[in-house]
Order: structure tokens, then C-alpha cells, then sequence
């Protein structure tokens, strides 16, 4: 099944080197022009160069919405990037969205939308035997990446992954 993206979960799990989590949970991620636009400036960080080889494998698909009056009301609360997402996602009708930002999963709440995180990912990942653990990936996520994750949400994570 694929799942459209936002920036956030792709870039935050290239930056730990487990973006393959993503083919594994996904057919495909599909992705709004305006997603690849924000990977631009950081085109040369070693994350987002694996994004580019997974565009480049196929798995990775960058698909513009069409409903440019959509993405500008979306816009009215979120950043581009999010309101790209989530007026695909909703254009080509599929429930699943990569989003990490707060506002913007209340927003796809809103919309319909099954938004799912980098946390959720890499609980799904666990859960289904793909990591032995989820710990050093939330610290690198919070200490090495910069990814804020409230210390009770961090033990909350680990509870759910069996690792408290």
C-alpha cells in the first residue's frame, strides 16, 4: 500500500539511516513537488542524497497535486510542505500520510487522513521484526538529528516497544 510524504519523516529517517523502513512499510511513497523543493537547500547531506537514490529505484515518486486552491487553504495554517501533502494524499485518495508536525496531523486528522510519524514508524518497524530495538534510534534522532521528542512521549515509545 503507499502513502504519500511529507519532508520531516523522510529526511529525519534518511538521517538515521533508515529510510528503508519506509519500502519496507510502503509499496510507495509518493511525495508533492513542493517536498522535494524543501530537500533542495540540503541537497548534499548524506540523508537526503539517499532520498534522491530511492527516487532514482522508483520507490520514491515526486506526483503534484493538481488542486492548487487546496494547498493555499491548507496553507492559511501549515507550511507548504504539509498542506502539498496532505491535498494529494486527499486528491489521489489514499488515508496513509507520512507528517510529523503537530498542526499538521490534526490537520489530516481533520481531512480524513491516517497520519502516521517517524515514531510510529519505527514502532511498526519493531513490531514487525524489522529492529531489535527503537532506543539508539530515538536518541539519534533526538541528540545527533535535532528531532524534538518530549521526554515523556520518549518513554511512552519505548513502553510500547517493549523496552522500558
Amino acid at each position: 500500500m503507499p502513502a504519500v510524504s511529507n519532508t520531516s519523516p523522510l529526511f529525519n529517517l534518511a538521517a538515521i539511516h533508515q529510510l528503508s523502513l519506509l519500502r519496507h512499510a510502503f509499496d510507495q511513497i509518493l511525495i508533492p513537488d513542493a517536498v522535494l523543493h524543501e530537500l533542495e537547500p540540503v541537497r548534499e547531506y548524506s540523508g537526503v542524497r539517499a532520498i534522491h537514490e530511492a527516487m532514482a529505484q522508483g520507490w520514491i515518486v515526486v506526483q503534484a497535486p493538481r488542486d492548487v486552491s487546496r494547498i493555499q487553504s491548507l496553507e492559511q495554517d501549515l507550511g507548504r510542505g504539509e498542506a502539498a501533502a496532505i491535498a494529494l494524499a486527499l486528491e489521489i485518495r489514499l488515508r496513509r500520510i507520512l507528517i510529523d508536525e503537530r498542526d499538521g496531523s490534526r490537520m489530516a486528522e481533520q481531512c480524513g487522513l491516517e497520519p502516521v510519524g517517524v515514531l510510529g514508524v519505527l514502532l511498526g518497524a519493531k513490531r514487525q521484526g524489522q529492529l531489535e530495538s527503537v532506543k539508539e534510534l530515538l536518541i539519534a534522532l533526538r541528540d545527533e538529528v535535532g528531532f524534538y521528542i518530549r521526554p515523556n512521549l520518549f518513554q511512552k515509545v519505548l513502553h510500547l516497544a517493549g523496552e522500558d
